[in-house]
């Protein structure tokens, strides 16, 4: 992990070319990102941590801007902090890139590249099942943090 004045030093240094495309490859992310907040066929998620890393490579100005953003609060911030996502998410993500895997297995014409497709496709899986934990939904969330009645006899916390 690098910490932020390493970024900020990384991203002066960079080409302004690298930058600037960078700075495209982001805006366009954030554009279907958003869209795919609104339409459940594209993927927020993974379009918005690409945002990040676009930004985070071309601008430390626009990173800034976009951490601040409610669609970064809303989508990512969990996800970054905690390495965890609702198994809502989790779903929606996985079916639309196995869906588009799929297609790419169906439409290559050669055996090894239809191999790496499968072992993407199995990597994929297991990544998300193993390495990022799954939140309750929200609405789960909110009823935990809410305070429960205490029954009669329960002991009073000090």
């Amino acid at each position: 992990h690098e910490t932020a004045s390493e970024l900020i030093a990384q991203t002066e240094r960079s080409p302004a070319v690298l930058r600037l495309f960078y700075l495209i490859a982001g805006t366009i992310c954030l554009a279907l990102g958003a869209l795919g907040a609104v339409l459940p066929v594209l993927p927020t998620t993974p379009l918005l941590l690409l945002t990040a890393f676009c930004y985070a490579r071309g601008s430390v100005r626009f990173h800034r801007w976009f951490t601040k953003t409610r669609l970064y609060h809303n989508y990512l911030e969990s996800f970054l902090r905690d390495r965890a996502m609702t198994r809502a998410n989790k779903i929606r993500i996985l079916t639309l890139a196995t869906a588009m895997l799929a297609l790419s297995f169906f439409f290559c014409p050669f055996w090894p590249g239809r191999a790496a497709i499968v072992l993407v496709t199995v990597w994929m899986h297991i990544y998300f099942s193993r390495r990022i934990r799954t939140l309750p939904p929200a609405s789960a969330q909110k009823q935990d943090s809410c305070p429960r009645p205490r029954a009669a006899g329960d002991e009073q916390a000090p």
